[in-house]
């Protein structure tokens, strides 16, 4: 499943009341993430705002509220705020897990880690040991 949330901003320029919003895919997007500002960048692109306009400089001193998560990342938004660092880590750990799973499934015959969590905390304890 993908992991999706939509941000928007809301903001007054020149008398009128702007809304930009956007779907952003965390999967491609997950370099950006590490850089909360980036997102407000992102938005104005997507909503085609000029990075030369003073519409942009209010946009990135807006508040951004995020709703509407899709995948892992429904339990890192709370209250239009979202938690990039916990849903980067999670993410992180979630493609590991991926990686440990075929070995396990490889070596061990085990389809499932999940069903079998000492065996998968160990081996997610072995993978760190080098990290």
């Amino acid at each position: 499943m993908k992991n999706t949330v939509n941000v928007h901003a809301e903001f007054d320029y020149q008398g009128v009341s702007h809304t930009p919003k956007m779907t952003l895919d965390l999967d491609v997007n997950v370099k950006t993430l590490e850089d909360a500002a980036a997102i407000a960048v992102l938005l104005a692109k997507a909503n085609h705002i000029d990075s030369y306009s003073y519409q942009y400089e209010i946009l990135l001193d807006s508040r951004l509220v995020y709703s509407d998560a899709t995948g892992l990342a429904v339990g890192f938004l709370h209250d239009g705020e979202f938690d990039f660092a916990g849903f980067l880590a999670a993410s992180s750990e979630n493609h590991i897990v991926t990686k440990l799973q075929k070995i396990a499934q490889a070596v061990l015959g085990v389809s499932d880690l999940s069903a079998q969590p000492l065996l998968k905390q160990a081996l997610l304890q072995a993978y760190h040991l080098e990290r």
